[in-house]
């Protein structure tokens, strides 16, 4: 699974989301989620909802569908 920002086509690794993730969190605490899992799963949702510039790349829909399903039945 990757993302591609569209607005520059830089693509983006879960492991680089995360490491963004970790970095922004420590400077702003109140702006991110406390864990990564609820992190992604707000990305992946504003992602296939239309809210943020990203798009997935090399899964399926229902495959993606079902990682949201597992990611929200964990939270």
């Amino acid at each position: 699974m990757k993302f591609i920002d569209l607005n520059d086509d830089r693509e983006y690794t879960v492991a680089d989301l995360k490491r963004d993730w970790a970095q922004f969190r420590e400077e702003d605490p109140d702006n991110h989620a406390a864990s990564f899992r609820i992190e992604f799963f707000e990305i992946l949702m504003a992602t296939i909802n239309g809210r943020n510039d990203l798009e997935i790349t090399g899964l399926t829909p229902r495959e993606i569908s079902n990682i949201i399903i597992r990611l929200r039945a964990q939270l």
